[in-house]
């Protein structure tokens, strides 16, 4: 048997002892006293790396066997003198030693096209991610409810087990344009992103207000509208106008969100929609940004003394299921009135889908652009308008949380200010002041 040094094989050497090394020094750093740190993981990963070489040569799979059966028993030795030795019956190293082995066989198996060597990086640096975080799981778990590990639970079963089982291709006998498939997956996106938020604000409750607004805006920015005049209407006095940057940075949000969300489905290469959205929604972002950061900048108060956003659950599936059935009725009725009043039945369906949803409304026309049933300037047109009624829409609901008449105030200049910028625009766009052409 003669093996030649060649430059894949020296790499192979490298890759193999590094993807266990990296997890090594980790497992080193969280204890000093380790005795299976940078070297041990560095090597044992190494060791598995050259068994598939040499197997590779030999031919002989008992090379294989011998070597696993080999790194079982210093695994054993290791947690029994763990045990024995300090009193602690943890199993994560042991594990991961196993796991720098297993990475150090892939990286042996790479061939130059299967990617076996960046698979192992990849899961090389991941592992030792995970290891390193124990700090914040553990705090994060201690700091978890039963209810909210039960909602991540039930959500870990809408998502593996139920979406499995939902149709795909099964569309509205009308217009074939709502998938249940497409729907569901919606629901479970909207349920994460509540979860998600939901653990943000409580580790970062002490921002209280602005993060709220922020995060909230991301889910649903009217809820997040009741939500701040529920908890927020008896601060004092001098933590008021919070509320309305709360507002303010949900309406931001908003608009950032569904900005994305156009990023993301626009089908054309040159993202022609986005460029259309990104003007007037941007200015106005931009604007809300500002008066933030002004504000703040002026009164230089401390948020820890305010009160944190109270959230009963992680998150609500009616909330979630009436966001799905808007979704569907925007978009059915924005098909619908198009078919009868031709292109000025999308902006009706935009104007009056963003009253309850503009999230809805950005989703179903990009859709409905995709499909090549409207045309990008229909689609822009539609989304602007959306938002523009989800700004004002803020007014309504500030009134139903029973909100003071200056903060109303204000959110009603916030939104004459984006409805003023739009009519500009759309005027700049349709007398060809600025052809369409130039944005696309």
């Amino acid at each position: 048997m003669q093996i030649l040094l060649s430059t894949e094989l020296a790499i192979k050497i490298l890759v193999g002892f590094s993807v266990g090394a990296i997890i090594g020094l980790e497992r080193q750093k969280w204890k000093e006293e380790q005795p299976l740190g940078l070297r041990s993981f560095g090597l044992i990963s190494l060791f598995g790396t050259l068994t598939v070489i040499i197997n590779d040569q030999l031919h002989e799979s008992i090379l294989i066997y011998f070597a696993v059966g080999f790194v079982m028993f210093t695994v054993s030795v290791y947690t029994v003198y763990r045990v024995w030795k300090t009193a602690e019956y943890g199993l994560t190293t042991s594990i991961a030693f196993v796991i720098a082995f297993l990475l150090g066989l892939l990286v042996g198996l790479d061939n130059g096209y299967n990617n076996a060597m960046v698979l192992a990086a990849t899961v090389s640096i991941f592992t030792t991610f995970v290891l390193s975080m124990k700090g914040e799981f553990t705090k994060i778990i201690h700091e978890l409810s039963s209810e909210e590990i039960t909602s991540a639970l039930e959500l870990g079963i809408l998502l593996l087990l139920f979406y499995p089982l939902i149709p795909a291709g099964v569309t509205d006998p009308i217009f074939h344009t709502i998938d249940l498939q497409t729907f569901y997956f919606l629901m479970i996106i909207l349920l994460s992103i509540m979860f998600v938020n939901y653990i943000l604000i409580k580790k970062f409750a002490y921002r209280g207000i602005l993060l709220f607004g922020i995060f909230g805006g991301l889910v649903n920015s009217e809820a997040t509208v009741m939500s701040l005049g529920k908890h927020y209407n008896e601060i004092d006095e001098q933590y008021k106008d919070y509320i309305r940057l709360g507002i303010l940075l949900a309406n931001v949000s908003m608009l950032l969100r569904n900005i994305f969300i156009a990023a993301i489905l626009d089908p054309t290469v040159s993202k022609d929609l986005v460029r259309i959205l990104i003007i007037p929604l941007g200015i106005f972002i931009c604007i809300g940004i500002i008066r933030v950061m002004l504000l703040l900048r002026r009164e230089r108060r401390e948020l820890e003394d305010l009160a944190t956003p109270e959230i009963e659950t992680p998150f609500s599936l009616k909330t979630a299921a009436k966001f799905v059935v808007v979704f569907a009725i925007v978009t059915f009725l924005s098909v619908l009135l198009e078919s009868i009043f031709d292109v000025y039945g999308i902006y009706i369906a935009g104007v009056i889908g963003g009253l309850a949803n503009a999230g809805a409304v950005t989703l179903a026309s990009v859709t409905l652009f995709a499909t090549g049933k409207i045309s990008v300037v229909d689609a822009s047109i539609s989304i602007i308008l959306a938002n523009v009624s989800a700004v004002a829409n803020k007014i309504i609901y500030a009134r139903a949380s029973n909100l003071e008449k200056e903060i109303i105030k204000k959110i009603r200049s916030d939104a004459i200010v984006f409805f003023t910028i739009v009519v500009i625009y759309l005027f700049i766009i349709t007398t060809n002041l600025l052809p369409i052409q130039v944005l696309l």
